[in-house]
C-alpha cells in the first residue's frame, strides 16, 4: 500500500467538504469535535520516523487513521460517539488491538 502525501490539514478539509447525508455506503462529513480529535491524534508525530497518516471518513461519522511504515500498519477508529479503537498489523497479521497510541507508534517506528 502506497502512502500518500497530503497534510493533515489538507485531509481535514477534504473531510469537512463530505456530505452530512450521503447515499448509503458513502463517507460521512464527521462532526466537528470528531475532526478535532483525529487531528489531534494524527498530528501525534513526535517523532521524525512518523509516517503523515491516512485520514478516512466513514459512513457512520467516523474517522480511520492510518499509520504505515514497512510492513507495519497502525489504524485509530475514532467513532462518531467519541468512543476509540486502535488496531496495529504486522505483515497483513493482526498485533495488537488496544494500548496507548504512544506506545503503538513507537512500536510502529522500531527498527
Amino acid at each position: 500500500m502506497q502512502q500518500h502525501c497530503h497534510s493533515v490539514e489538507e485531509q481535514i478539509v477534504r473531510l469537512r467538504a463530505l456530505p452530512a447525508m450521503p447515499a448509503p455506503w458513502n463517507p460521512r462529513r464527521p462532526a466537528q469535535r470528531v475532526l478535532d480529535r483525529a487531528r489531534s491524534l494524527a498530528e501525534s508525530n513526535w517523532h521524525n520516523k512518523i509516517p503523515i497518516p491516512s485520514l478516512i471518513a466513514t459512513e457512520d461519522g467516523g474517522v480511520h487513521i492510518k499509520w504505515v511504515r514497512g510492513p507495519r500498519h497502525l489504524s485509530a477508529f475514532i467513532s462518531p460517539d467519541d468512543t476509540f479503537e486502535f488496531l496495529a498489523v504486522e505483515n497483513g497479521q493482526p498485533f495488537a488491538e488496544d494500548g496507548k497510541l504512544q506506545d503503538l507508534l513507537s512500536w510502529l517506528i522500531e527498527e
